[in-house]
């Protein structure tokens, strides 16, 4: 669910920057990158301790 949620924040932050609003596109772009690598950490921690788990 939280990727989804980042993935559709990334959508519409490519939309704000098509409609012309002036954003920073590049720092918010790799704040996003930094968010889904954070996230992908997360996942693959949690999925080693299920796997170790009894």
């Amino acid at each position: 669910m939280a990727r989804g949620s980042l993935a559709e924040i990334e959508t519409q932050i490519l939309l704000c920057n098509n409609l012309g609003y002036n954003i920073n596109l590049e720092e918010l772009e790799q704040k996003i990158d930094r968010l889904y690598a954070l996230l992908f950490g997360l996942l693959k921690s949690l999925d080693k301790q299920l796997a170790t788990s009894p």
